[in-house]
């Protein structure tokens, strides 16, 4: 076997290897949650007052439910002043959709940037 043809036929491994990897990981396959923060897990916000509530769109035409206090909510997408949020955690748009999901202004919430819940019956 020649060097050429020990040359292509590792390339053609790697490529097939390539290929696999993709396939196995869901290179094409449902769209994965945009929204990270600084680092590096889904951002997550919770609201500032028990009045914030999630629009249907971000034009606020309709409600589509109230969110509440210290609780956490999961950013889906970004939209100029406003953030798509849901009440699922998950790792795709489609299973962040089977929740709750409005759009809620950025200036009515606070980016909650910990894995880990307040505990309000220590105060």
């Amino acid at each position: 076997m020649t060097y050429q043809q020990r040359l292509f036929r590792g390339f053609s491994i790697f490529l097939c290897f390539l290929i696999a990897a993709f396939s196995v990981n869901g290179f094409a396959a449902e769209k994965p949650m945009s929204r990270l923060a600084e680092s590096g897990i889904v951002m997550k916000v919770t609201p500032k007052s028990d009045k914030i509530v999630a629009y249907t769109s971000p034009e606020r035409s309709a409600t589509a439910f109230p969110l509440e206090v210290l609780a956490p909510y999961f950013v889906i997408e970004e939209e100029s002043d406003f953030y798509r949020v849901t009440d699922v955690a998950a790792r795709t748009v489609a299973e962040a959709e089977a929740g709750k999901v409005g759009f809620v202004a950025k200036n009515d919430i606070y980016v909650w940037p910990t894995r880990k819940h307040w505990n309000s019956r220590r105060y």
